[in-house]
C-alpha cells in the first residue's frame, strides 16, 4: 500500500468519525473542528501527490468518491446545526431583552422613544 493509498483511506475514515459526531444530538464542536482540519491536511497531502505525478488506483478512488459523497450530507447536517445554535442564541437574546424590562421597567424605553420619567 502506497502514500497515497494510505491516505484516502485515512481520509475516508475520518470522514466516517465526522459523520458519526455530527449524527449525535449534542455534537462536540472541538472534535468537530479537529476533524475537520485533519482531513484538510489530508486532502492537501493528496493533492500533493498528484501533482507529484502519483496514481489513483481504483481503490483510492472509490474512497475518494464515497468520502465526497458523506462530505454532501455532512454539509447539510453542519447547515442544521449552525441553525440550531443560531436560534438558540436568538432565543436567549430575547428572554434577556425580556428579563431587563421586568426587572428594570423605569429605565426601559420602548421602541427608542423617549419617555419622561419625571412625576
Amino acid at each position: 500500500m502506497n502514500v497515497l493509498q494510505k491516505h484516502t483511506v485515512e481520509l475516508l475514515q475520518l470522514t466516517y468519525r465526522l459523520e458519526k459526531e455530527l449524527l449525535l444530538e449534542e455534537p462536540h464542536l472541538d472534535i468537530i473542528l479537529d476533524l475537520i482540519d485533519q482531513r484538510e491536511i489530508l486532502m492537501g497531502e493528496i493533492d500533493a501527490l498528484i501533482a507529484q505525478g502519483e496514481r489513483i488506483d481504483e481503490r483510492s478512488k472509490k474512497y475518494l468518491e464515497e468520502a465526497y459523497k458523506l462530505h454532501g450530507k455532512q454539509l447539510i447536517l453542519l447547515k442544521k446545526h449552525h441553525e440550531e445554535v443560531m436560534q438558540k442564541m436568538g432565543q436567549l437574546q430575547q428572554r434577556k431583552t425580556a428579563t431587563n424590562v421586568y426587572n428594570f421597567p423605569k429605565s426601559a424605553a420602548g421602541y427608542g422613544a423617549f419617555f419622561d420619567k419625571k412625576q
